[in-house]
């Protein structure tokens, strides 16, 4: 789906998070490894916090959404892969979520550029984008 709207961009990333949220609180009930189990929850909680902010920045650019047209952001380049491996292991586990977060650093870093008409939303898109990438760095400190 074309993402062609800065409405569609924002529905778009709270659905994203939403699923990321889904997927931590999933993973959390297969994860066994303590450490891990509280990097979970803080990636879990950043989902919460995160909605938030992009729920903030969308009630606050309202009168921006059916203004300036987007192009070349498409929805099907950013599918999260949020099967459970099988079986779940703790390094699994950590595999998976960091293809979570690099897909949302990749559609975080991509809408960022399209939505720079709006500096905060592209300033809390590349936000997020590097709070993705420090997400990844402690992932694969993991086992």
């Amino acid at each position: 789906m074309d993402l062609g709207t800065f409405g569609a961009v924002m529905k778009f990333a709270l659905d994203l998070e939403t699923k990321s949220l889904g997927f931590f609180e999933s993973a959390l009930n297969l994860i066994t490894g303590e450490e891990i189990k509280g990097s979970f929850l803080s990636l879990k909680e950043g989902c919460l916090n995160r909605i938030k902010t992009l729920e903030r920045i969308r009630r606050e650019n309202v009168t921006e959404m059916i203004l300036e047209p987007i192009k070349g952001l498409d929805s099907n380049s950013y599918t999260l892969q949020l099967e459970m491996p099988d079986p779940p292991s703790d390094e699994t586990m950590c595999t998976s979520a960091i293809a979570v977060e690099e897909t949302r650093k990749q559609f975080y870093e991509k809408g960022s550029v399209k939505i720079e008409f709006l500096i905060e939303a592209a300033t809390a898109f590349d936000r997020l984008a590097d709070e993705n990438q420090d997400n990844i760095d402690l992932l694969r400190l993991r086992p």
